[in-house]
């Protein structure tokens, strides 16, 4: 972390379209290894792709194309379709390769990386593909898995092994070697939100970050302004799925005095890719600021 930033790296994800459960461990995996590895290392993962695309003017596929550009690591994975094609290329898929595999090229970015789910039933592009690019020029080792489980395992293992490769371009990273912002790991939290989808309340779409411990209270005091700023924006990351398409996004962190009464502890404003020095953050002075549990609020299962 530089200046109480995390150092971000874009992963950009290209598949075609029947593949959504191993997109969808995507950004599952990342979460994970931002919490396990990355943000104690002084990164933030970004993962990319086009469901993270901003709606624009131009060709779709060039739209696309641009996140690419602003990648460090490239993942391709195909299984039974080849895709659909864009009117450059005969699928999308093939022209996301060839646009990283051209950085790669000119300017020795983004890194790429290729896996094949395994399939007697794969479209015979794929199997050229794979022949060509992998096998006879040996220009990139690939990898194969069965399954969507075993997708996440080797993600996670690769990516925690890319980030030790990186851990040394970091330089001034105090967050990392502070012992204070180890006990941001003790900090427990309970997660909820409120979205505009399917709600006749008009309300902007918000994240919910509930502490219900006095111990988690005692950490989160004990904690710098540039520590508490850093927390918070690490929270509304890892989640920024539950309010799909905000903007910006909005969350909330607060401690559960009672069951209608909350304290303010910290909220913060962003756009999708904007660091911690571009997000608007408010660290209330005390503890004295209170708001109340909103009625429109849903809690989200699966993660403490």
């Amino acid at each position: 972390m530089r200046n109480g930033v995390y150092k971000p790296v874009r992963i950009f994800i290209a598949t075609p379209g029947d593949l959504m459960p191993e997109r969808n461990a995507f950004l599952d995996v990342i979460n994970e290894v931002n919490n396990i590895k990355a943000h104690r290392s002084g990164f933030h993962i970004e993962g990319l792709g086009w469901e993270q695309t901003l709606p624009g003017k131009g060709r779709p596929q060039a739209l696309i194309n641009s996140e690419i550009e602003k990648c460090d690591l490239f993942i391709m994975l195909l299984w039974e379709r080849w895709g659909t094609p864009t009117g450059e290329y005969s699928s999308g898929t093939e022209e996301e390769f060839y646009v990283a595999k051209n950085l790669n090229e000119q300017e020795n970015r983004p890194e790429m990386w290729l896996f094949f789910k395994e399939s007697d039933n794969a479209d015979s592009r794929i199997t050229s593909f794979r022949q060509k690019q992998c096998e006879q020029s040996q220009s990139f080792f690939y990898h194969t898995f069965e399954s969507t489980t075993r997708w996440k395992d080797m993600l996670r293992q690769f990516l925690c092994q890319w980030l030790d490769k990186l851990e040394d371009t970091v330089s001034n990273n105090p967050c990392a070697s502070n012992t204070t912002t180890s006990e941001q790991f003790n900090i427990f939290y309970r997660v909820s939100y409120q979205d505009w989808v399917g709600s006749d309340l008009q309300v902007d779409p918000i994240i919910y970050f509930t502490i219900e411990d006095s111990s988690s209270l005692e950490i989160w005091k004990r904690l710098s302004i540039e520590e508490k700023k850093c927390y918070i924006y690490d929270r509304l990351s890892d989640y920024l799925g539950l309010t799909l398409g905000a903007n910006p996004y909005l969350a909330q962190l607060r401690y559960k005095r009672s069951d209608s009464q909350y304290i303010l502890l910290a909220t913060i404003s962003r756009k999708y890719q904007d660091s911690l020095e571009q997000s608007r953050v408010f660290i209330p002075p005390d503890y004295t600021h209170l708001c109340a549990k909103s009625v429109a609020e849903v809690p989200f299962e699966g993660y403490t």
